[in-house]
């Protein structure tokens, strides 16, 4: 019996949100999303912090958007987006 494998070294992100981009990284008091090939397309984001609680959630309607630092403290977090055709996850630091 032969069987085929294939191997996989990592995954290829491809989609509209291949083009987000997110910075400056590290943010003090802003942090800008622009939503590049994404733009005009629905686009969740939710904002955690290293435990896992969501502190900031809602919906990106502009291809540029500016989310406030304000009450978060030193630290990583993670910004995940979501589309209809994909997720994609960005480790985000706020430093003072």
């Amino acid at each position: 019996m032969t069987a085929d494998v294939e191997t996989a070294s990592g995954i290829a992100e491809a989609g509209v949100l291949a083009t987000v981009t997110v910075g400056p990284n590290p943010a003090a008091d802003m942090l800008t999303i622009a939503l590049g090939q994404a733009a005009g397309r629905r686009v969740e984001y939710t904002l955690t912090d290293a435990t896992g609680r969501a502190l900031r959630t809602g919906v990106l309607t502009s291809d540029r958007t500016v989310l406030g630092t304000e009450g978060l403290v030193n630290g990583t977090y993670h910004l995940t987006l979501c589309s209809a055709e994909l997720l994609k996850s960005i480790a985000v630091q706020v430093v003072r």
